[in-house]
C-alpha cells in the first residue's frame, strides 16, 4: 500500500469509530482512498498517523490500528468497504516488541558503562522473522521496526525475500538502517525518508531453489557487511543495540529445505531471537534442530486482515515495484534510454550453472567459472526484455563478493553495432569498463 500526503478533490466521505485494540481494514479496488486521523491516536504497521493529515491510499490493502481508541474519515469508494475488526494479534506483536526492548536496554547500558571500553562483540538482539506466504510476515517485520525507532533505537533492517524484497527490486537481498519510521502503508512500499541508500546484492531470482549455492553465498556477503557496519569504531550505541531485524523468504515452511535454509541464516547472522509466523509445526521443528541454547523461538499469530496474493497477482506486484524503481511510484521519475557499446560492459548470469568441459569455455573463462558461479554471457535478443544489475566489481572475481550500484533494462541489442539500448534511471551515461549481472528477472515497460 502506498501511503502519501496530498489535496483531495471532492469526494464521498464515511467516518468510522474504532473501540481500543481494533483496525480499520481498507483495500483500494479502483481509484485512491484518502485518510484522516479525526480523533484519538493511530497507527499503520508501528508508524503513527499524524492528526488531521491526508494519507492517500493509491493500491493494496492497508489496516490502521488504535490502542486506546480513533475516529478516521475514509474519503473515496472501495470494495469491499472498509470495515473495523479486533485485531488480538497486534498484543502478540507487541509483547514480541516488549522483550527485544529490554535486551536493546541491557545492551545499551553496558555499552555506556566504563565496562564496556572498546568491546565492539555486544550488540542487541537480532531478531529473524519467519512463515510461509499470506501470513504478514513482512507486516510484522516492519511494526517491529517502527516500534523499535519510536523508542529512539537505530536498527538495521535485512531483506533476504528476493520475490518481494522492500528496499529493492525483486531478484535481489538487501540491507539498510533505520532511523526513521518506515512511512504507513502496505508491506511493499519504504518512504524515501525512512531510510539510507540499501546495500543491495544481485541474486537475480525470486525463488531461492534456483541457484542455492548463490543465494547462501550472497547471504554470507551480506551478513558480513551488516556486521562490520554495527561493530565499527564510534558506531552509535543506538545503532549496536538496535540489532537486526530480518525479513526471509514467504517459501520457508517445515519441510527439510526449509530447515536447512533457516538454520544458515541464522549462524550467518548471528540470530538470537526467531519469530514464527502461524505455523506451529516449523515452530516444533526450529524448537529440536536449533542447537545453540542462546536462539530463542516464539510464536505469532496470523492476523485476520493479511490480504492474500495468488501468484498472478504476485507477479503483477513484482512488475509494478520494477516500473517505481525507474519512473517513481507517482510516476516523478524520468529514465533515460542509453545506448551502451557491448565493448564496455560485460554480462554474466547468475543461473545455475551445468557442469562444463575445460575446453568448452575461453581460456580463463573456466576458472571463472568455478570460483564465482557467473557465466559470460554473450549479448543477443535472448537477453532483451531483462533487468540487469550494474556491479561495483572491479575485477571478475570480485564478482560473488561485490554489490551492485543500479539496474539497467535491456530494449534491444544490435550484434551490426555491437550497442545494446537500455533503459537507465538517471540521465549519466555509463563510464568506463563494467560488468553486469543478470538473471530471469525480466519486464516489460509499457
Amino acid at each position: 500500500m502506498s501511503i502519501s500526503f496530498g489535496e483531495t478533490q471532492a469526494q464521498t466521505s464515511k467516518t468510522y469509530r474504532l473501540e481500543a485494540r481494533t483496525e480499520l481494514r481498507l483495500k483500494v479496488s479502483g481509484d485512491p482512498l484518502t485518510v484522516r486521523l479525526l480523533e484519538g491516536s493511530a497507527e499503520v504497521f508501528g508508524a503513527e498517523l499524524a492528526d488531521e493529515k491526508p494519507y492517500k491510499l493509491s493500491h493494496g490493502s492497508c489496516a490502521i490500528y488504535t490502542w486506546e481508541g480513533c475516529m478516521i474519515e475514509v474519503t473515496g469508494t472501495s470494495k469491499p468497504e472498509p470495515y473495523v475488526a479486533k485485531a488480538p494479534c497486534m498484543v502478540e506483536y507487541a509483547n514480541v516488541h516488549q522483550i527485544l526492548n529490554e535486551r536493546r536496554n541491557a545492551v545499551a547500558r553496558y555499552l555506556r558503562s566504563a565496562e564496556a571500553k572498546d568491546n565492539t562483540e555486544v550488540c542487541g538482539p537480532r531478531v529473524m522473522v519467519v512463515g510461509e506466504a499470506n501470513t504478514g510476515k513482512s507486516s510484522i517485520v516492519r511494526i517491529l521496526i517502527n516500534y523499535a525507532v519510536r523508542m529512539a533505537w537505530k536498527p538495521t533492517f535485512v531483506d533476504l525475500d528476493p520475490e518481494r524484497n522492500r528496499l529493492s527490486i525483486p531478484g535481489t537481498i538487501t540491507a539498510t538502517p533505520v532511523e526513521y519510521v518506515i512511512g504507513g502503508g502496505d508491506e511493499d512500499e519504504i518512504m524515501n525518508h525512512s531510510v539510507k541508500l540499501p546495500l543491495i546484492y544481485f541474486y537475480g531470482h525470486t525463488s531461492i531453489t534456483d541457484n542455492k549455492e548463490l543465494y547462501a553465498n550472497l547471504q554470507e556477503r551480506l551478513a558480513e557487511s551488516v556486521e562490520k557496519r554495527i561493530k565499527r569504531p564510534g558506531a552509535d550505541v543506538e545503532v549496536r543495540a538496535g540489532g537486526v531485524v530480518i525479513d526471509t523468504p514467504a517459501c520457508l515452511g517445515d519441510d527439510d529445505a526449509s530447515i536447512a535454509s533457516i538454520l544458515h541464516t541464522i549462524d550467518v547472522f548471528k540470530v538470537d531471537f526467531v519469530v514464527v509466523v502461524d505455523n506451529e509445526s516449523l515452530q516444533r521443528r526450529l524448537e529440536t534442530d536449533i542447537t545453540n541454547p542462546n536462539v530463542a523461538v516464539a510464536s505469532v499469530g496470523k492476523s485476520g486482515g493479511v490480504m492474500s496474493l495468488n501468484p498472478a497477482a504476485r507477479k503483477t506486484e513484482r512488475a509494478r515495484l520494477i516500473r517505481e524503481y525507474f519512473y517513481g511510484a507517482q510516476g516523478e521519475l524520468a529514465p533515460r534510454e542509453q545506448s551502451i557499446s557491448l565493448n564496455k560492459i560485460s554480462i554474466f548470469s547468475t543461473s545455475q550453472q551445468e557442469s562444463l568441459p575445460d575446453t568448452a569455455l575461453p581460456l580463463g573463462q573456466q576458472s571463472l567459472l568455478l570460483r564465482t558461479g557467473f557465466a559470460p554471457v554473450v549479448p543477443s535478443q535472448d537477453i532483451v526484455g531483462s533487468i540487469v544489475a550494474v556491479s561495483f566489481a572491479t575485477m571478475n572475481a570480485e564478482l560473488d563478493k561485490a554489490p551492485v550500484a543500479g539496474f539497467l533494462y535491456i530494449k534491444s541489442v544490435d550484434s551490426n553495432t555491437r550497442t545494446m539500448l537500455a533503459l537507465a534511471p538517471n540521465y549519466d551515461p555509463i563510464p568506463g569498463q563494467h560488468r553486469a549481472l543478470i538473471g530471469s528477472i525480466g519486464w516489460f515497460d509499457q
